[in-house]
């Protein structure tokens, strides 16, 4: 997990590691004579806005990844092209980080270890909070858990764990979804300053969440 500096005071990638190696509106795309000019999520389902003032819900594990920027392990984000910019310089723990806005960022940890590895829920968050504790100078069980959620991610199920932490006197809300799969182990966050998860972190987790595609690989 990264927290930034930009130019004056703002910050610059930092990293909340997540652990020895443990740690997606897309302007691309035509069907049906009708071009795709913006993605978005209705009730945490994707779906693709299209040129003639429509909408449609995209299938889970499609594989229409044209446009979109290939991170790992055939994950594909699709928001590069959009408000979402890319951070060239983060973490080399960090699979890839957005920038949002000023105070608002997104980012992704992607392995291809997973389930078969003996991986699950319950030991991916107890990795999370360690290190959200460390980072923040206090146990495990001090991270506050603001939320814990099921979820989707490409139409599959995951599990969503929002939780505050101080950094470096800045105080962030985390919404970490983490999909676990055979062979592969997902984390889309997003972070944003303050220290409670409002209707606004909601809704910006989402939209990244909506820009995500993911390619079978189990």
């Amino acid at each position: 997990m990264a927290h930034l500096k930009q130019s004056s005071r703002l910050w610059r990638p930092v990293t909340l590691t997540l652990g020895a190696g443990l740690l997606a509106f897309s302007l691309a795309g035509t069907a049906f004579a009708q071009s795709v000019v913006g993605n978005t999520a209705i009730g945490g389902k994707r779906v693709e806005l299209l040129d003639d003032n429509t909408w449609r819900y995209v299938e889970a594990g499609s594989t229409a990844t044209e446009g979109c920027a290939p991170l790992k392990n055939d994950v594909y984000f699709c928001g590069s092209n959009s408000d979402w910019q890319h951070i060239t310089n983060a973490p080399p723990q960090i699979t890839a980080a957005y920038r949002y806005s000023d105070t608002e960022y997104g980012q992704f940890v992607v392995e291809g270890l997973g389930a078969d590895a003996g991986l699950a829920y319950e030991g991916m968050r107890e990795i999370v909070l360690g290190y959200a504790g460390q980072a923040a100078g206090i146990p495990a069980a001090s991270v506050p858990v603001l939320a814990e959620e099921d979820s989707t991610l490409d139409g599959r199920a995951a599990k969503t764990l929002v939780y505050a932490v101080k950094v470096q006197g800045l105080n962030f809300v985390f919404a970490n979804t983490i999909l676990i799969e055979k062979n592969r182990t997902i984390q889309a966050m997003t972070y944003k300053l303050g220290t409670e998860y409002a209707d606004e972190n909601k809704a910006l987790h989402e939209n990244f969440l909506a820009l995500i595609k993911l390619d079978d690989q189990n």
